[in-house]
């Protein structure tokens, strides 16, 4: 095995690694940026996301959509009811499925959120060329087209 082809074995071993690590200090970041601005965590802004987008929806789709563990789902919905930033019913049709909401309180925590979505891209791609960008948008597009389902 020649000295290139290790590092390229090597580098390639690396990845998942390198991937994981980015991702941890991307959502520390995030995480930081949601106590600081709205006194939420992460997770809890991943839910009220979803009920944004959804509307109103049970807590199993909850956890589907933002492709969250059900406990952490079950966490932060707490938290989030306990804040009055959602809202849950039981479903008229079926009285064993709970559906959740967002209330103007949630949806106002959101709206002050909404900022930091619009901000992070920048803080994280400012570094590189618009070649650079679109290769990382490229190829990270097709890690998601392959990567196998939660």
């Amino acid at each position: 095995m020649t000295l290139a082809t290790r590092r390229e074995s090597a580098s390639h071993h690396l990845l998942p690694g390198s991937l994981c690590t980015l991702a941890d200090g991307i959502q520390a970041a995030l995480d930081r940026a949601c106590r600081t601005t709205a006194g939420i965590r992460l997770a809890d802004w991943r839910v009220l996301a979803v009920l944004e987008a959804e509307g109103t929806v049970s807590a199993g789709a909850v956890a589907r959509r933002a492709g969250m563990e059900p406990p952490r789902v079950t966490r932060a919905i707490t938290r989030l009811r306990e804040r009055g930033l959602i809202w849950r019913r039981t479903d008229p049709a079926d009285h064993r499925v709970a559906r959740l909401g967002l209330t103007a309180a949630g949806q106002e925590c959101l709206d002050t959120l909404h900022g930091l979505d619009s901000d992070a891209p920048e803080r994280l791609l400012g570094g590189l060329s618009e070649t650079q960008r679109q290769a990382i948008s490229l190829l990270l597009a097709r890690l998601g087209e392959t990567a196998p389902e939660r």
